[in-house]
């Protein structure tokens, strides 16, 4: 993540805060965080969705125009796009999603499971593997092997989808039980 020219005098840009603390899951288009130019204070969206890593100006920090300010990781969609296309039966699903997130996934088999055997979840379930598969579908992967857009894209758009399926399951779990 770069600090962004936002007018054109900006020079340089005063940290105002960070919306988002470092191992944070942040996604493309989120508030990140806070400048203030020699004009205005603004707010910054996340160019791309993934993780926060690594804050490298803290808050009150003065930071050129184009100076990289923070580092936004895609571990999360690498460790997919992987599992998936090396077959990663013996890594858990566990590694990437928490317990939450994991029912999410097992909830969603059923809608995302066509009826041929063609387009069933070949991997075990609670496997790296079946969470890519299942994130591939959320990504609009037909299902089928002939399918090859599976990539980081696929990926990357199927996570984006999954992290709001999770938001409106625990809203509906927790906020408005029946």
């Amino acid at each position: 993540m770069i600090l962004p020219k936002l007018g054109l005098t900006m020079d340089e840009g005063r940290i105002v805060a960070w919306r988002k603390r470092e191992g944070d899951r942040v996604a493309a288009g989120e508030i990140l965080f806070e400048v203030e130019t020699d004009k205005a204070t603004m707010e910054v969206e996340s160019p791309a969705a993934g993780m926060l890593r690594r804050i490298l100006f803290a808050a009150d920090a003065v930071a050129p125009v184009a100076t990289v300010i923070a580092l936004i990781a895609a571990t999360i969609t690498m460790q997919l796009v992987l599992a998936r296309s090396a077959g990663g039966q013996d890594t858990p699903a566990s590694r990437v999603f928490d317990p939450g997130q994991i029912e999410v996934l097992r909830a969603l088999q059923k809608k995302l499971q066509g009826r041929t055997r063609k387009q069933q979840n070949p991997h075990p379930p609670d496997s790296l593997a079946w969470a890519g598969w299942t994130i591939a579908r959320l990504g609009g992967w037909t299902g089928y092997h002939s399918d090859k857009s599976t990539g980081p894209i696929t990926m990357r758009d199927g996570l984006e989808r999954f992290y709001g399926i999770v938001d409106g399951y625990n809203l509906a779990k927790n906020v408005c039980p029946s």
